[in-house]
């Protein structure tokens, strides 16, 4: 008897690899908080503590090199920088950025306040969890 662990290995015996569309995630994550904050008698808002943005995965993306090229900075630095301009809505998002339905892409959460820093890495930690690039082998 052989072990079937999905549909795929069925079909291809190979690595199966998960991939994360998150167009939803924004709204998700504005009820998930909203029920946080309301739970321990924080009356704030959301979107007095975060901004969020979905777009493609800018690491795997060559064309964010050439979108910084020139400039005397550290690439991370460049890159929160551009993230915090596209959320607050001072820049767009270049093309090869912006996410498209049902391609792979990433929530962003940017905290207005730093001391919101480690909750917003802590929910994307969470939310992606499950998502491999490796894939599974059984």
């Amino acid at each position: 008897m052989i072990k079937i662990h999905s549909i795929t290995d069925v079909i291809t015996n190979s690595s199966t690899t998960i991939f994360t569309y998150s167009d939803g995630s924004p709204a998700a994550f504005d009820k998930m908080m909203a029920e946080i904050l309301k739970a321990f008698g924080i009356e704030k808002r959301v979107d007095e503590l975060f901004y969020t943005i979905v777009l493609n995965d800018l690491y795997s993306y060559s064309e964010y090199e050439d979108y910084f090229d020139g400039e005397n900075i550290q690439i991370e630095d460049a890159i929160q920088d551009l993230l915090l301009q596209i959320a607050v809505g001072v820049k767009k998002a270049p093309k090869w950025l912006r996410a498209k339905p049902n391609q792979q892409s990433y929530l962003h959460i940017i905290p207005k306040d730093p001391k919101y820093v480690d909750l917003a890495e802590s929910v994307i930690k969470f939310l992606y969890s499950t998502t491999s690039e490796e894939g599974s082998n059984y």
